[in-house]
């Protein structure tokens, strides 16, 4: 069996084998294991990631989506996105939400909501930046992109 299939039947095993509750290496699954409870969880670093999500309210003209260019309409887009410098208060969400409108909103973790001014964007990547006003905001933690490889699982980690 090649390596590459190998892989992708191995990862489909991994699958079933926690659907049903089969207890699976931490190194095979790639899920770190919590030795105090005995369970395979990626709960610390969502614990530490989540106070850096927000929910994003766009309102006024927005656009219906990437795909479909010059389709507008009036009201109102859902999204989300990550605040990732807390000191100035930028946060990145899609910029398909915030394209055109007239009006953003940020809701965060704890129930605040501010005004956001977007700031810059770009429909090829769909990536936008708005800026809040900073709060004690809480900014999602980045590792050191000059150790990582090609192929490497990389995710937030708790500070």
């Amino acid at each position: 069996m090649g390596k590459a299939v190998w892989a992708s039947a191995r990862s489909a095993l991994q699958v079933v084998a926690l659907l049903v509750g089969v207890v699976v290496p931490a190194g095979a699954a790639g899920i770190p294991l919590d030795e105090t409870r005995g369970v395979f969880t990626h709960a610390p670093v969502l614990e530490a990631t989540a106070p850096a999500i927000v929910s994003v309210v766009a309102s006024g003209v927005v656009r219906a989506s990437v795909r479909a260019v010059g389709l507008a309409k009036r009201g109102q887009s859902e999204g989300s996105g990550v605040i990732i410098d807390a000191a100035k208060g930028y946060i990145l969400p899609s910029h398909h939400v915030v394209n055109g409108a007239t009006s953003v909103a940020v809701v965060l973790q704890d129930g605040r909501a501010l005004d956001a001014k977007v700031v810059g964007g770009d429909v090829i990547t769909d990536i936008a930046v708005l800026r809040i006003s900073p709060a004690d905001l809480t900014a999602i933690p980045f590792g050191d992109p000059t150790t990582l490889r090609v192929g490497d699982f990389t995710e937030a980690q708790p500070l």
